[in-house]
């Protein structure tokens, strides 16, 4: 499976990373809106784990470039805003398999990245 991680914080993107690389995906990353929705652009991956909250596009946006390429590609949010109404509609149009809250528990998306994985 072919995962992007995509957040503007660094340390978030490398334990992500991390905690991704013993489960045997192939694990690619951004650390901003642009440069996903560029990788986007030039691969087929087959999850996407997003931060809402950028400062250039929102997750979200990446989210639409990503369906818009896979329209089968799983979807994971990470973040502090869920009560967002651009995150609560995309939620409401399928858009989004997971979504989970900050702070969290490295174990915690561990597991909900293999849960999504299962998903059909």
């Amino acid at each position: 499976m072919k995962v992007l991680v995509v957040d503007d914080e660094p340390l978030v993107v490398w334990s992500l990373v991390k905690a991704i690389e013993p489960m045997k995906h192939y694990v690619d990353w951004a650390l901003n809106g642009r440069e996903a929705i560029q990788r986007i652009k030039n691969n087929i991956y087959d999850l996407l784990i997003t931060d809402y909250k950028m400062p250039d596009v929102t997750g979200v946006e990446v989210i639409k470039r990503m369906k818009e390429v896979n329209a089968s590609a799983k979807v994971i949010v990470i973040t502090a805003y869920k009560s967002e109404n651009e995150l609560l509609d995309a939620i409401k149009n399928n858009l989004i398999n997971k979504m989970i809250e900050k702070p969290y528990v490295l174990d915690d998306v561990v597991k909900s990245i293999k849960e999504v994985c299962e998903e059909k």
